[in-house]
């Protein structure tokens, strides 16, 4: 079982609380403490004198302050936590302690108004939010029961748990024998149950009795961090599912039942919430204006095209970029606060400049670009394209050029969509290739004793398809010594190292052409045969040749435009205020007759425009249809390009 890590948090929230609790310990008689942070609330057994054991008045008031939070609309989740450094010792068997001087009829009053909800409080409530459990400390007997009552358990590292009730005699009567078994199964729950063992945060977690395993002191900030997750979420459905899933675990009378069950829970939610959700789905969607002066307007967002045309027409931004669609409208952001205003759905987007390849560039540099350079945008896309369709299975991808010097590549799969940052990351870093920063020479490094990974043998055949004509010829990487001795200088073997240095700088070699089919002769060669210095040692180089080729021409990818679920980026058809051109979808079958000098400016499809009003003599009649005007200009085949995808994606969701 793989350990999820959680971003410590150290919020000023969650100190001032954790400083309000100490206090209040102190200064209190208040057995529980309640505190509401957004959406969260956060409910603290404050008896840390008694390692926070239970007695009657603090089980009433932790049945009355879940009882209230359930009732409470605003409050979404729950983090159940201990003052003072326990979560729970259990129930406090003090107050028992006069029981020897009762009659019988005595025992069985007292007892009743102890047990009648539960010794522990809550332990027999059936919540219809969330509740999440932060432990630190002990969470033995009683305490454990208020655990496995919770929906989630954040435990730290050093912390306890147990059924220490145990060795004195005591059941478990707050759910302990019908929750631990259905968390962890019957063998591993005996086991526990039976003998009244500890185990510490590390076991836990790997039983599956502990969620998430954090570092020491940080259960309470990981835990309130987790249920500020869940509160982003579209609530209905959540809840629609949680009940589903203690019904099929606990209440279910067969299989079918259980099916039966969530489908009659579920129903309900597609039409008040998930197709709630879809039709707003352009109305929660951000724009970003860039006015005149560098004026930079944030999370505009409009309730319908018009209303978005007239914004646009009033303001003139000289550009446009698109965001994220958070679960209400950015335009109304300021009135909520930042735990509720999140963003959930935008397109996976990959981001490719030319600027980045300036250190294997001799044609140009910066930002511009030439016709002897720009395979490598060709050389990137499709490689990108191989990872996306045949790894990742996506099929809705979107290429436009940046108006510049790069391209955009927009992934609009619903499953893309959703993608949370972290796994965002992880799908752009599978991608990556390259090791260390700007100052590591190798970036790109093979383990020979191993096959090439199918998905980089793809993309080398790839690069091989432009390598004589970008590198060798266009870009005549090896014309100069420096550059000769960086490319010999990636060569992890000494003896080949050497011989490189010995042929590949002799003067009789004139041209980079020479040069590199020398690099390979060599290189072939040497990994041909066997050496004194061993097999093994030199198979785990061999790839030595493929290793080039991929640092000079594999994607460079702007990991931060893909992994950010707020990032920005310039909409399809926007006009690049630097060049005049409009960014034009690309048809990716034909990408490598693209031509980006080709494309439209915002100047010639102006005077085209006047051309055509002029020769059909409608001004006014035309002028009203603004997409016949466009047909007829050079932006037709982009627009149609564009048609083509939203149609197929529009299918695809209907």
């Amino acid at each position: 079982m793989f350990q999820i890590k959680v971003p410590i948090l150290n919020g000023k929230s969650v100190f001032k609380y954790l400083l309000a609790c100490r206090k209040q310990s102190t200064s209190t008689n208040k057995v529980v403490v309640v505190e509401d942070r957004g959406p969260v609330r956060l409910i603290g057994i404050n008896r840390p004198e008694k390692r926070n054991c239970v007695n009657r008045e603090t089980a009433i008031q932790l049945n009355d302050a879940f009882d209230q939070f359930d009732k409470n609309d605003k409050m979404k989740v729950a983090v159940l936590h201990g003052i003072g450094g326990t979560f729970c010792a259990g129930y406090d068997l003090s107050e028992l302690s006069n029981i020897d001087s009762m009659n019988m009829s005595d025992i069985e009053e007292n007892l009743d108004k102890i047990i009648q909800k539960g010794p522990m409080g809550p332990s027999q409530m059936s919540l219809s939010k969330p509740v999440i459990a932060a432990i630190d400390g002990y969470a033995v007997a009683g305490g454990i029961e208020l655990a496995l009552w919770c929906d989630l358990r954040v435990m730290e590292t050093n912390a306890v748990m147990g059924v220490f009730c145990r060795r004195f005699g005591v059941p478990l009567i707050d759910g302990g024998t019908v929750r631990l078994q259905a968390l962890i199964g019957l063998s591993r729950a005996m086991d526990l149950i039976l003998t009244g063992r500890p185990i510490t945060g590390k076991e836990a977690f790997e039983f599956g009795l502990a969620n998430r395993l954090v570092p020491t002191g940080t259960a309470l900030g990981q835990a309130f961090q987790l249920a500020n997750s869940l509160v982003k979420f579209p609530q209905k459905c959540l809840r629609a599912d949680r009940a589903s899933t203690y019904y099929a675990a606990y209440s279910a009378k067969s299989h079918d039942d259980a099916l039966q069950n969530e489908f009659e829970n579920g129903k309900h939610v597609i039409f008040e919430e998930s197709i709630k959700v879809k039709t707003k789905y352009f109305e929660n969607r951000e724009f970003s204006f860039t006015l005149a002066g560098d004026i930079y307007i944030r999370f505009n967002s409009f309730d319908d095209l018009s209303e978005m045309r007239k914004a646009i027409n009033s303001r003139l931004p000289l550009k446009i970029d698109i965001g994220a669609v958070y679960n209400s409208k950015p335009k109304n952001s300021k009135r909520a606060s930042i735990h509720t205003f999140t963003p959930e759905e935008r397109e996976l987007v990959f981001d490719i400049d030319m600027t980045d390849y300036d250190d294997v560039r001799n044609c140009c540099s910066g930002a511009a670009i030439c016709e002897k350079c720009w395979p490598f945008m060709v050389i990137a896309a499709k490689i990108l394209y191989g990872y996306l369709s045949e790894d990742f299975g996506y099929k809705n991808l979107l290429w436009v050029y940046s108006g510049r010097r790069g391209i955009h590549c927009w992934v609009a799969d619903e499953s893309a969509r959703k993608l949370v940052s972290h796994v965002r990351d992880a799908v752009a870093n599978f991608i990556n290739i390259f090791d260390g920063g700007q100052f590591k020479a190798k970036k790109v490094e093979l383990n020979g004793i191993h096959s090439i990974h199918p998905s980089i043998e793809r993309s080398v055949g790839i690069i091989d398809n432009y390598f004589e004509d970008l590198i060798v010829k266009n870009q005549d990487f090896l014309s100069k010594k420096e550059q000769i001795e960086q490319i010999i200088n990636l060569c992890q073997d000494d003896i080949l190292r050497k011989e490189l240095r010995t042929y590949v700088l002799d003067p009789q070699l004139q041209t980079t052409s020479e040069r590199w089919n020398t690099i390979v002769k060599l290189s072939k060669n040497f990994y041909g045969q066997s050496h004194s210095v061993g097999k093994l040692q030199i198979f785990k180089h061999r790839y030595f040749i493929e290793e080039i080729k991929l640092q000079l021409c594999f994607p460079r990818l702007d990991i931060n435009v893909t992994k950010g679920l707020n990032h920005l980026l310039k909409v399809p058809f926007s006009v690049h205020p630097k060049t005049g051109r409009v960014c034009v979808p690309i048809e990716f079958t034909k990408i490598d007759q693209f031509d980006p000098f080709k494309v439209p400016t915002v100047s010639l499809l102006c005077k085209e425009v006047d051309q055509i009003l002029k020769a059909e003599d409608q001004t006014e009649k035309i002028a009203s249809n603004d997409r016949r005007i466009a047909e007829k200009t050079s932006i037709a085949s982009s627009l149609n390009i564009f048609r083509e995808f939203i149609n197929t994606l529009t299918t695809k969701c209907s």
